[in-house]
Protein backbone atom coordinates (compact mmCIF):
# COMPACT_ATOMS: atom_id res chain seq x y z
CA UNK A 1 0.00 0.00 0.00
CA UNK A 2 1.37 3.38 -0.95
CA UNK A 3 2.27 6.08 1.58
CA UNK A 4 -0.44 8.35 0.07
CA UNK A 5 -3.14 5.72 0.57
CA UNK A 6 -2.11 5.21 4.21
CA UNK A 7 -2.38 8.95 4.86
CA UNK A 8 -5.88 9.09 3.35
CA UNK A 9 -7.04 6.13 5.46
CA UNK A 10 -5.69 7.80 8.60
CA UNK A 11 -7.50 11.04 7.76
CA UNK A 12 -10.77 9.18 7.17
CA UNK A 13 -10.44 7.42 10.55
CA UNK A 14 -9.79 10.73 12.31
CA UNK A 15 -12.84 12.32 10.66
CA UNK A 16 -15.04 9.32 11.57
CA UNK A 17 -13.83 9.35 15.17
CA UNK A 18 -14.36 13.09 15.53
CA UNK A 19 -17.84 12.83 14.02
CA UNK A 20 -18.70 10.08 16.49
CA UNK A 21 -17.60 12.22 19.42
CA UNK A 22 -19.62 15.23 18.21
CA UNK A 23 -22.71 13.08 17.60
CA UNK A 24 -22.48 11.53 21.06
CA UNK A 25 -22.14 14.98 22.62
CA UNK A 26 -25.20 16.29 20.80
CA UNK A 27 -27.23 13.25 21.79
CA UNK A 28 -26.21 13.74 25.41
CA UNK A 29 -27.20 17.39 25.22
CA UNK A 30 -30.62 16.48 23.81
CA UNK A 31 -31.17 13.92 26.56
CA UNK A 32 -30.29 16.44 29.27
CA UNK A 33 -32.67 19.03 27.86
CA UNK A 34 -35.58 16.58 27.69
CA UNK A 35 -35.09 15.15 31.15
CA UNK A 36 -34.51 18.41 33.00
CA UNK A 37 -37.49 19.59 35.08
CA UNK A 38 -37.84 23.36 35.24
CA UNK A 39 -40.69 23.41 37.78
CA UNK A 40 -44.16 22.14 38.57
CA UNK A 41 -47.50 23.61 39.64
CA UNK A 42 -49.70 21.90 42.22
CA UNK A 43 -52.44 22.97 44.64
CA UNK A 44 -55.10 21.00 46.49
CA UNK A 45 -57.87 21.62 49.03
CA UNK A 46 -58.30 20.54 52.63
CA UNK A 47 -61.91 20.44 53.88
CA UNK A 48 -62.72 19.71 57.53
CA UNK A 49 -64.77 20.83 60.54
CA UNK A 50 -63.61 22.52 63.75
CA UNK A 51 -65.72 22.10 66.87
CA UNK A 52 -64.60 22.97 70.40
CA UNK A 53 -61.03 23.30 69.17
CA UNK A 54 -60.95 19.78 67.69
CA UNK A 55 -60.51 19.03 64.01
CA UNK A 56 -62.79 16.50 62.29
CA UNK A 57 -62.43 15.27 58.72
CA UNK A 58 -65.29 16.00 56.30
CA UNK A 59 -67.19 12.99 54.98
CA UNK A 60 -68.02 12.38 51.34
CA UNK A 61 -71.68 11.86 50.47
CA UNK A 62 -73.05 8.33 50.07
CA UNK A 63 -75.59 7.86 47.27
CA UNK A 64 -78.96 7.00 48.88
CA UNK A 65 -79.95 3.33 49.01
CA UNK A 66 -76.39 2.27 48.09
CA UNK A 67 -72.91 2.09 49.58
CA UNK A 68 -71.44 4.09 46.68
CA UNK A 69 -69.61 7.31 47.56
CA UNK A 70 -69.92 10.53 45.56
CA UNK A 71 -66.19 11.13 45.22
CA UNK A 72 -65.21 14.71 46.05
CA UNK A 73 -68.72 15.68 47.23
CA UNK A 74 -69.04 16.49 50.94
CA UNK A 75 -71.99 16.53 53.34
CA UNK A 76 -72.70 19.81 55.18
CA UNK A 77 -75.29 19.71 57.96
CA UNK A 78 -77.69 22.66 57.94
CA UNK A 79 -80.23 21.27 60.42
CA UNK A 80 -78.55 20.47 63.76
CA UNK A 81 -76.39 23.21 65.27
CA UNK A 82 -74.86 20.66 67.66
CA UNK A 83 -73.63 18.39 64.86
CA UNK A 84 -69.91 18.27 64.12
CA UNK A 85 -70.62 18.75 60.39
CA UNK A 86 -72.87 21.78 60.98
CA UNK A 87 -72.19 24.56 58.50
CA UNK A 88 -70.81 26.96 61.14
CA UNK A 89 -67.98 24.47 61.79
CA UNK A 90 -66.93 24.19 58.14
CA UNK A 91 -63.32 25.06 57.30
CA UNK A 92 -61.54 24.99 53.93
CA UNK A 93 -57.84 25.58 53.28
CA UNK A 94 -55.78 25.30 50.13
CA UNK A 95 -52.30 23.77 50.11
CA UNK A 96 -49.88 24.97 47.46
CA UNK A 97 -46.92 22.64 46.84
CA UNK A 98 -45.71 24.23 43.58
CA UNK A 99 -41.98 24.85 43.41
CA UNK A 100 -42.52 27.87 41.14
CA UNK A 101 -44.70 30.94 41.60
CA UNK A 102 -48.33 29.98 41.04
CA UNK A 103 -51.68 31.68 40.59
CA UNK A 104 -54.60 29.87 42.25
CA UNK A 105 -58.34 30.14 41.71
CA UNK A 106 -61.06 27.96 43.22
CA UNK A 107 -64.73 27.27 42.67
CA UNK A 108 -67.28 26.12 45.23
CA UNK A 109 -70.05 23.96 43.77
CA UNK A 110 -72.90 23.45 46.19
CA UNK A 111 -76.42 22.09 46.04
CA UNK A 112 -79.11 22.34 48.68
CA UNK A 113 -80.66 18.86 48.92
CA UNK A 114 -83.92 17.66 50.45
CA UNK A 115 -84.11 13.97 51.33
CA UNK A 116 -87.42 12.18 51.66
CA UNK A 117 -88.16 8.54 52.53
CA UNK A 118 -91.01 6.49 51.08
CA UNK A 119 -93.00 3.65 52.65
CA UNK A 120 -90.41 1.11 51.52
CA UNK A 121 -87.64 2.97 53.28
CA UNK A 122 -86.05 4.17 50.04
CA UNK A 123 -84.58 7.66 50.14
CA UNK A 124 -84.99 10.17 47.34
CA UNK A 125 -82.84 13.28 46.89
CA UNK A 126 -84.26 16.46 45.41
CA UNK A 127 -82.16 19.54 44.60
CA UNK A 128 -83.62 22.82 45.80
CA UNK A 129 -83.08 26.07 43.92
CA UNK A 130 -81.96 28.79 46.29
CA UNK A 131 -79.53 31.67 46.62
CA UNK A 132 -75.86 30.62 47.07
CA UNK A 133 -74.82 30.16 50.68
CA UNK A 134 -72.80 33.01 52.16
CA UNK A 135 -69.48 31.92 53.66
CA UNK A 136 -66.95 33.94 55.61
CA UNK A 137 -64.03 34.17 53.17
CA UNK A 138 -60.49 34.92 54.33
CA UNK A 139 -58.63 38.04 53.22
CA UNK A 140 -56.78 38.18 49.89
CA UNK A 141 -59.40 36.23 47.94
CA UNK A 142 -61.23 38.04 45.14
CA UNK A 143 -64.85 37.03 44.55
CA UNK A 144 -65.37 36.79 40.79
CA UNK A 145 -68.29 34.37 40.99
CA UNK A 146 -70.66 36.70 39.16
CA UNK A 147 -68.44 36.59 36.06
CA UNK A 148 -66.87 33.14 35.92
CA UNK A 149 -67.80 31.34 39.16
CA UNK A 150 -64.32 31.52 40.75
CA UNK A 151 -62.56 33.03 43.73
CA UNK A 152 -59.00 34.17 42.94
CA UNK A 153 -56.09 34.32 45.35
CA UNK A 154 -54.70 37.78 44.68
CA UNK A 155 -50.99 36.99 44.93
CA UNK A 156 -48.76 34.42 43.23
CA UNK A 157 -47.56 31.83 45.71
CA UNK A 158 -45.45 28.69 46.02
CA UNK A 159 -44.50 26.15 48.69
CA UNK A 160 -42.55 27.20 51.76
CA UNK A 161 -39.87 24.61 51.10
CA UNK A 162 -39.45 21.08 49.74
CA UNK A 163 -41.20 19.52 52.74
CA UNK A 164 -43.82 22.15 53.59
CA UNK A 165 -46.81 23.39 51.60
CA UNK A 166 -47.97 26.98 51.75
CA UNK A 167 -51.42 26.89 53.34
CA UNK A 168 -54.02 29.43 52.22
CA UNK A 169 -57.05 29.67 54.53
CA UNK A 170 -60.27 30.12 52.55
CA UNK A 171 -63.08 29.59 55.08
CA UNK A 172 -61.25 30.13 58.39
CA UNK A 173 -64.37 30.53 60.56
CA UNK A 174 -68.03 31.48 60.49
CA UNK A 175 -69.26 35.07 60.69
CA UNK A 176 -68.47 36.50 64.12
CA UNK A 177 -71.58 37.05 66.22
CA UNK A 178 -73.86 35.53 63.55
CA UNK A 179 -75.68 32.19 63.71
CA UNK A 180 -76.86 30.15 60.76
CA UNK A 181 -80.64 29.91 60.48
CA UNK A 182 -81.04 26.12 60.62
CA UNK A 183 -83.29 24.49 58.07
CA UNK A 184 -86.01 21.87 58.72
CA UNK A 185 -85.20 18.18 59.02
CA UNK A 186 -84.31 16.52 55.72
CA UNK A 187 -82.17 19.31 54.27
CA UNK A 188 -78.41 19.29 53.71
CA UNK A 189 -75.80 20.92 51.51
CA UNK A 190 -73.67 18.81 49.21
CA UNK A 191 -70.48 20.64 48.36
CA UNK A 192 -67.62 20.07 45.91
CA UNK A 193 -64.46 22.09 45.29
CA UNK A 194 -62.57 22.83 42.07
CA UNK A 195 -58.94 23.96 42.33
CA UNK A 196 -57.31 25.54 39.27
CA UNK A 197 -53.66 26.56 39.45
CA UNK A 198 -51.31 27.88 36.76
CA UNK A 199 -47.75 29.12 36.58
CA UNK A 200 -46.99 32.79 37.08
CA UNK A 201 -45.42 33.31 33.65
CA UNK A 202 -48.31 33.70 31.16
CA UNK A 203 -50.33 30.96 32.88
CA UNK A 204 -53.49 33.03 33.47
CA UNK A 205 -53.34 34.52 29.96
CA UNK A 206 -53.12 31.18 28.14
CA UNK A 207 -55.21 29.05 30.50
CA UNK A 208 -57.79 31.45 31.95
CA UNK A 209 -57.87 33.85 28.97
CA UNK A 210 -57.54 36.95 31.13
CA UNK A 211 -54.96 39.47 29.96
CA UNK A 212 -55.17 41.16 33.37
CA UNK A 213 -56.49 40.06 36.79
CA UNK A 214 -60.24 40.53 37.42
CA UNK A 215 -59.38 42.99 40.21
CA UNK A 216 -57.08 45.07 37.96
CA UNK A 217 -53.34 45.48 37.62
CA UNK A 218 -51.09 42.87 36.00
CA UNK A 219 -50.33 39.19 36.51
CA UNK A 220 -46.62 39.78 37.02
Amino acid sequence: MSRKAIIWIALILIIMTTTGIITAFLLDQESIEKDHTVGFVKADYDIYFMKDGIRYEANEVVIPNTTVIKAGVYHINVVDSNAISFIENLRIDFKVTSNIDTWVRIRIIETLIFKSENQLGLITESSITTEPTQYFIAANWYDNQADDGYFYYMEPIKRLDENNANVLPFIPSYFEGVFYNARPLGYEIQLAIVVDSVQLHEGPIHNWFYDTPPWGGTWT
